[in-house]
């Protein structure tokens, strides 16, 4: 795996002493990568074998960026660059970090900001919805088992992956397709660690919450392989068997199923009060989900 590392953080501090390391030069596509990724003029690369975290080609961590790591990819892939297939990138911190429907996401210390990038170059059809999928199963099962099961999260529909009543984390998900193939995915992925960002709760975002003060094996470093290793086996199940397999896994963790809703179309003003005045468009208990 080919590591690039901002010059100012050291390897050591990411990967154990003693293992086996070779300092290297980046390829065109790795070079064009970090730029995407908001590496800035220049990185520290090595060549470090880990397989245990699953076949990745690239890592990168930078220490901090500009911009989201997870729009400079899409934007980099627009423009009609390449980037390499099976590719990470993490943020220790940025600006402009966000989630769904552009709400901003804050970049902290200790907290976990991942991006990856894959090149299935397989039909829509067959695989297309499960890359909405992946993140999400991927998020459950590194937290529950890096827990050993204590901490049992769950997916609070679509994106948001919950521990109880308070969101710990969410992720996007990106495609380029042509011709029916998808060509491209970019997934996003942020995940509270350490501390907890202020967010006002609404009907619609839950309390937010952090993993660190549920369980003591919950750091970056420890947190970070736990989840490489899931997206990078869960994509492997995906390009063999479609997405029906993640499908089945994300009912199982589903927080929705079994509880009783109320559904507005989410408006400016998504406050309590205002929904207090507005009939719901439905309401019941959810039985499950469909494919």
């Amino acid at each position: 795996m080919k590591i690039g590392i901002t010059p100012t953080l050291g390897l050591d501090d990411f990967f154990p002493r003693g293992g086996p390391r070779t300092r290297i030069s980046p390829g065109a596509e790795e070079s064009s990568f970090w730029s995407a990724a908001g590496g800035g003029p220049e990185g520290v690369w090595h060549d470090l074998p880990d397989a245990r975290w699953g076949s990745w080609s690239t890592l990168l961590i930078v220490d901090e960026t500009a911009f989201s790591q997870y729009d400079g990819l899409i934007d980099h892939l627009r423009k009609g660059l390449r980037l390499p297939d099976r590719a990470a990138c993490i943020a220790l911190t940025g600006r402009d970090f966000h989630g769904q429907r552009n709400r901003p996401w804050a970049a902290r210390r200790g907290n976990l900001h991942l991006v990856v990038h894959f090149t299935p170059d397989r039909p829509a059809a067959e695989i297309g919805h499960g890359f909405t999928l992946l993140p999400a199963v991927a998020c459950i099962r590194a937290i529950r088992s890096l827990s050993g099961g204590a901490v049992p999260a769950e997916i609070k529909w679509v994106n948001d992956i919950v521990v109880g009543n308070r969101k710990v984390g969410g992720f996007l998900a990106f495609t380029q397709t042509q011709k029916g193939i998808v060509q491209d995915v970019v997934l996003g992925v942020g995940i509270n660690i350490e501390s907890a960002p202020d967010v006002e709760p609404t009907p619609f975002v839950p309390a937010v919450g952090c993993l660190g003060g549920l369980h003591p094996a919950f750091t970056l470093s420890a947190l970070l392989p736990a989840l490489l290793k899931e997206l990078h086996d869960l994509y492997g199940t995906l390009l063999a068997g479609g997405f029906i397999p993640l499908m089945d896994a994300y009912r199982e963790y589903a927080a929705v199923v079994g509880r009783p809703v109320r559904i507005w179309r989410e408006t400016e003003d998504s406050s309590a009060d205002h929904l207090r005045g507005i009939p719901p468009l439905a309401r019941g208990v959810v039985k499950g989900i469909a494919d």
